[in-house]
C-alpha cells in the first residue's frame, strides 16, 4: 500500500541572489538593510537623535554600526551603554543572519523607508484636535466647543483619535450638565 503513494520529487535548491554592496561594491548573498542610530545628543531630560537606514554587506554594516557607536560616546555619554551600545550589538548579531534583509527582497529602498517614517510622524490636525479636546474638555463652554469639534473631525476614523474625541466630548457634556445643575440648584435655593 505504501508503495502506491507517489513520492514528491525534491526541488532543487534555489540559487542565492547575488547583489552588490552599495558601500564597497562587493557581491554578496547577504545584503542587509537596517535602521541605525546616526547620532544622539543627551542632555539630562532632553535628547536629540537622528536615525538612518543603511544598506550594505555585513562587514560594511558592522563597520558603520561600530563607527557610529564610538562617535556617539561624547554626545550620548550617560545613556551610551544603555541605548547606543546595545543597538550596535543587535545590528552586529543581525548582520550574521543568512540571506538578504526582507526590505531588500521587497524592493524597499532606504529613501522609501525614510519617506514612510516621515509620513507617519507628520503633524495631523485631527490628532492635534483629539489631544487638545482631551486636555481642555473640563473648561466651561470652550472645552465643550473644542471637544465637539474634535469629535466631528474624528467621528469617521477607527482608532484612538475617535475614542479620545468621544471621551472628551462625554466628559465635557457631563461637566456642563453638572455646572448647569449646580446653577439651577443655586437659583432654586435662593
Amino acid at each position: 500500500m505504501l508503495d502506491e503513494i507517489p513520492s514528491i520529487p525534491s526541488l532543487p535548491a534555489a540559487e542565492p541572489v547575488l547583489l552588490a554592496c552599495p558601500a564597497c561594491g562587493r557581491v554578496t548573498d547577504r545584503l542587509k538593510q537596517f535602521r541605525q542610530l546616526r547620532w544622539l545628543v543627551f542632555l539630562g531630560h532632553v535628547h536629540w537623535h537622528q536615525t538612518e537606514y543603511v544598506r550594505a554587506c555585513p562587514p560594511c554594516l558592522r563597520s558603520r554600526a561600530w563607527w557610529r557607536c564610538l562617535a556617539n560616546v561624547p554626545t550620548a555619554h550617560i545613556i551610551w551603554p544603555l541605548v547606543v551600545l546595545p543597538m550596535a550589538i543587535v545590528t552586529t548579531v543581525r548582520s550574521f543572519q543568512p540571506g538578504h534583509s526582507p526590505e531588500i527582497l521587497e524592493g524597499k529602498t532606504p529613501e522609501y523607508l525614510v519617506y514612510l517614517e516621515n509620513k507617519s510622524q507628520e503633524l495631523s490636525w485631527h490628532r492635534v484636535m483629539a489631544v487638545v479636546a482631551l486636555i481642555t474638555c473640563w473648561l466651561p463652554l470652550f472645552g465643550l466647543l473644542l471637544s465637539w469639534w474634535a469629535w466631528w473631525l474624528n467621528r469617521g476614523y477607527i482608532g484612538w483619535r475617535r475614542v479620545v474625541s468621544g471621551i472628551s466630548l462625554i466628559v465635557a457634556i457631563l461637566l456642563h450638565m453638572l455646572i448647569a445643575g449646580l446653577a439651577l440648584y443655586e437659583i432654586i435655593t435662593k
